[in-house]
């Protein structure tokens, strides 16, 4: 006890007082109601430590561990192990949704729901504590009274004065120039809210709804509130265009829109896949539509074709006639248009409508090019079960020479006597020679000279490169 190192000072004294050796001997910590962790057995010397455990059902007051102090006393103190039991949770105008019967020990939850008709002011969950205490408070289940209602520009024809409780109804009547939107009547719900909202007194004008060429029918003077409402009737030969009712809305607005009266026509035909023409000779279209008489061509979109006429003449009942045409898909293949050129072999058909003609499904034509003019692509081409010419339409394109000398398992050497590079000049012109070489292991069957004649033809014809070595 004291300082453990001292020293001799100037004056002949000591640093400080020689420290001693004493017997420190805690008394052995007895807690009721639990066991020892650890320092089971005695004697307790200084520092010595010591841990219990409360038995089950008990919570421990106080440290769990003690040491021996210098002073042979515990620190901290001794503990202890005490019954935590919380008094019975009672909360009016609820139930309990857990932990319904007592004791109530430690650690212990208790679950409440206030009743139909009344708000909970707390937790609605609660816990026993060690101070025997309920944490957090118990709450507490109040009624749930509606707010105090708040309609501007308006007087309130019930007699009833707060607190508004659940069931309480009260009417409502919008002072002179302002419009009522929503009920006039409203109840307060078990759930403490106004049902249906608070209404809304508003300062709604709609402007003069004006219909040139009408009359009204009713509404005739302003000024317009919400929810007047006006309807028109257009005068003999023309047609409405939109509801012949309007109403005022919150905003200002008629709605629907205001109508129109129109000039009677008839409408556009409206053609799936196809799109109108309209013919030189008639009137222009206005936004009303077509005048009686005037007449409109159908032209169906590609791969559709017409099941009827395809010219419509607007009647004086304001339909369209013959009725109005439908464009279905195909089950043919168009006549092919081939420019330049004619079809050899091949007779198309008119179809169901009499208007298109046709080739049916694995019809096959064969395309011969005019004069000057040589095919690109296949001179046979059939018509498949798609609607569509395989291989594709072939073009007849304009030719100024020859065409390009394609010698199988050959090649041309010479162009006009001259070394040959198809990489500087592909073409060749009327008068033009070539001559043409085999490849290693073909012999060559014909000429190996050609020139191009003024039929646009190789002459002779161009020699064929055939495995072997013979040369004929």
């Amino acid at each position: 006890m004291g300082e453990r190192n001292v020293f001799c000072t100037e004056n002949g004294t000591w640093s400080n007082p020689p420290p001693k050796c004493i017997d420190v001997n805690c008394p052995n910590p007895v807690v009721p109601n639990s066991k020892k962790l650890s320092g089971f057995m005695g004697p307790y010397k200084l520092n010595y430590a010591v841990r219990f455990e409360c038995h089950k059902g008990l919570q421990m007051k106080g440290s769990d561990t003690i040491t021996c102090g210098i002073d042979s006393q515990w620190k901290p103190q001794i503990p202890s192990c005490l019954h935590v039991n919380c008094p019975n949770p009672v909360v009016p105008n609820s139930k309990k949704l857990a932990a319904f019967m007592g004791p109530y020990k430690l650690n212990d939850i208790v679950r409440f729901e206030c009743l139909k008709g009344f708000a909970m002011q707390g937790s609605d969950t609660i816990t026993c504590s060690i101070d025997s205490q309920w944490k957090p408070e118990i709450p507490s289940c109040l009624y749930l009274n509606c707010p105090s209602p708040h309609v501007p520009h308006s007087k309130m024809l019930s007699k009833l004065i707060g607190p508004y409780l659940p069931n309480s109804t009260l009417r409502f009547q919008c002072v002179e120039g302002f419009s009522m939107y929503g009920s006039d009547t409203v109840m307060c719900s078990s759930e403490g809210v106004w049902e249906p909202l608070l209404p809304r007194c508003l300062d709604v004008n709609c402007p003069n709804p004006v219909v040139p060429n009408s009359k009204k029918l009713s509404g005739f003077i302003g000024p317009y509130k919400l929810n007047y409402a006006v309807r028109f009737e257009c005068l003999e030969g023309l047609q409405m265009k939109g509801s012949d009712i309007i109403t005022c809305g919150i905003h200002g607005q008629w709605k629907p829109q205001i109508p129109s009266c129109l000039r009677e026509a008839c409408p556009e035909p409206v053609v799936p896949h196809g799109i109108i023409k309209k013919p030189e000779n008639i009137l222009t279209v206005t936004s009303e539509g077509y005048s009686v008489g005037q007449k409109v061509k159908i032209e169906c979109d590609f791969d559709f074709g017409l099941n009827r006429h395809h010219i419509l003449t607007c009647g004086s009942d304001l339909h369209w006639y013959p009725s109005i045409s439908v464009c279905h898909p195909k089950h043919f293949c168009t006549e092919p248009k081939v420019f330049h050129g004619q079809i050899k072999n091949g007779t198309p058909v008119y179809l169901i409508n009499g208007v298109e003609k046709g080739y049916n499904v694995g019809d096959v034509i064969k395309v011969k090019c005019d004069y000057k003019h040589h095919l690109k692509g296949k001179n046979s081409i059939f018509c498949g079960s798609d609607m569509k010419w395989h291989p594709r339409i072939p073009i007849c394109e304009h030719r100024l020479g020859c065409s390009y000398p394609e010698i199988k398992n050959g090649l041309i050497v010479l162009r006009n006597g001259d070394a040959y590079n198809p990489k500087l000049n592909f073409s060749f012109f009327l008068g033009d020679t070539v001559r043409v070489k085999c490849r290693p292991g073909f012999g060559m069957y014909g000429n190996e000279s050609s020139k191009c004649s003024g039929y646009f033809e190789w002459s002779p014809d161009l020699p064929v490169c055939v495995q072997g070595n013979k040369h004929q």
